[in-house]
């Protein structure tokens, strides 16, 4: 029984550990996504006829998962959401 509640104690620290880190961790804005987006195409937001950002948790990574068409060209883009780097793109031809 004693294991028990050092178990289930160790997950509860565990638990507040991860969830401080996460709250002190910054992210760039879904504002600032946007704007590094639009200027790596060299694109105006009027240009854009659909903007998609999604905030993200894969492999161990924050990051905006960024769909937007514009000129018939349909862009996804990949954004690390805490240094703003573009991590892939893909353009694909509408």
């Amino acid at each position: 029984m004693k294991k028990v509640g050092i178990i289930i104690g160790t997950i509860i620290v565990a638990i507040f550990i991860g969830c401080f880190i996460l709250y002190k961790v910054t992210f760039i804005s879904k504002s600032e996504v946007k704007d590094l987006v639009l200027k790596d195409q060299n694109l105006k937001e009027s240009e854009v006829s659909r903007f998609k950002i999604e905030f993200s948790y894969e492999d161990g990574y924050f990051e905006y998962e960024v769909e937007l068409i514009a000129n018939q060209r349909e862009h996804e883009f990949v954004v690390d959401a805490k240094t703003g780097e573009i991590i892939s793109h893909e353009t694909e031809i509408r």
